[in-house]
């Protein structure tokens, strides 16, 4: 075993003049298997005790033997994505973020990576101008951790590794959770601009606040996921029969990859009966051949219906409201009404009951109710102010 500097591809000494600049490297044998690599360490013990650690982990894990010069993006490319792409809604995410992660770790060694590299892949994200030409948040750096994490686990399961680096490192502070809904004098001059070529905005708006569903679920549904008729009905999901009580809709795949039923309310109903006419059971309810909806028309046609009523719209606004608060607002307004949170939950498709919190919000007359609600005291007061005491 050995643990010496490099510089330029030459083994160096310490009398070369380059000396303080050239990196660590490690070299052994474990059974047949030659281990060649730049070591992560500053020092000469931090690279000597990475050198016991690696020899540990193949004498124990031969596994890894076979797999030492797996890089990074090799297992992201060859192992991890295909799997995300079969089993994962959010799979588009994965392969934005999995770029941004190659590029930090190219060249690198899968099992080098340290708890070291992570901090260090914190450094490089946070504050960095994204594509959208803001700065990269807190809560965007845990979300990149978050996929490397789960890539380190899955390298972890399958034995390419012997742990996860990222087990113990600290999230990034995040802003406070946004409590934003629609009060009900702006939804009633949101519905009201709604009108010309800002109608095609009425069904889907009048769903989102009707039923909780997101813009992707939105423009998934399908008109046989709807069951307007008075017995159950079945629908088929990841090969079994999913029943569709009477006037109800079927999201067929929450984010959680679970499908849902949401009960319609009389809104809903009549807005999904009116969409229903002339399209086939198979039909998606909303497209931007049928009736003008697509994922940038809801998008951009929102923010122009907020402008006409008035209504403050975006992230970086006080009190501002995007497409996403619609579904804040069904949450916020069931809680308002003394839904049980456990029922909440599964409308909204969530699956703990802290995320519920995220979203149905207190509203001040709720609080109002709640104050009134409580009992006078038992006792009375009594004036004695009259009374004469002798003692």
């Amino acid at each position: 075993m050995a643990v010496f500097k490099r510089y330029k591809g030459k083994r160096i000494t310490s009398k070369h003049k380059q000396w303080k600049n050239a990196a660590w490297w490690i070299e052994f044998k474990s059974g047949e298997h030659h281990v060649f690599q730049r070591s992560a360490a500053d020092t000469e013990g931090e690279a000597e005790s990475e050198e016991k650690q690696l020899k540990v982990e193949f004498d124990k894990q031969p596994g890894l033997r076979k797999n030492a010069r797996l890089t990074f993006g090799e297992f992201v490319d060859n192992h991890y994505l295909p799997l995300s792409k079969l089993k994962k809604k959010s799979y588009r995410d994965d392969k934005g973020r999995a770029e941004v992660l190659k590029r930090e770790f190219s060249g690198m060694l899968l099992r080098q990576i340290k708890s070291t590299h992570v901090e260090r892949l914190k450094v490089a994200l946070l504050g960095k101008e994204t594509s959208r030409l803001t700065p990269r948040t807190g809560a965007t750096v845990n979300r990149y951790v978050h996929l490397l994490s789960a890539i380190l686990h899955r390298a972890l399961k399958d034995g390419y590794v012997s742990s996860n680096a990222c087990k113990g490192v600290a999230k990034e502070k995040e802003a406070g959770n946004r409590e934003q809904y629609l009060k009900d004098d702006q939804e009633g001059r949101l519905l009201s601009a709604l009108v010309g070529n800002l109608a095609f905005l009425r069904p889907a708006i009048i769903l989102a606040l009707g039923t909780g569903m997101r813009k992707s679920e939105l423009t998934r549904l399908k008109f046989e996921h709807v069951n307007f008729s008075s017995l159950d009905v079945s629908y088929r999901v990841d090969n079994r029969d999913v029943p569709i009580p009477p006037n109800c809709i079927l999201v067929e795949k929450s984010k959680n990859a679970k499908p849902r039923i949401i009960p319609m309310n009389e809104a809903v109903r009549s807005t999904l009966q009116e969409l229903v006419e002339g399209a086939g059971g198979d039909d998606l309810v909303f497209s931007f051949a049928r009736n003008g909806v697509s994922p940038s028309t809801l998008r951009s046609g929102f923010t122009k219906a907020c402008d006409i009523a008035g209504v403050t719209y975006g992230t970086k606004q006080t009190g501002g409201i995007i497409w996403h608060d619609l579904r804040h607002t069904f949450a916020t307004r069931l809680r308002e009404q003394g839904i049980h949170q456990l029922e909440i939950m599964d409308l909204m498709g969530h699956s703990s009951q802290a995320m519920v919190k995220k979203y149905a919000h207190q509203t001040p007359a709720a609080a109002q109710r709640a104050v009134n609600s409580l009992r006078p005291p038992v006792s009375e007061v009594l004036d004695l102010t009259d009374e004469l005491y002798i003692c």
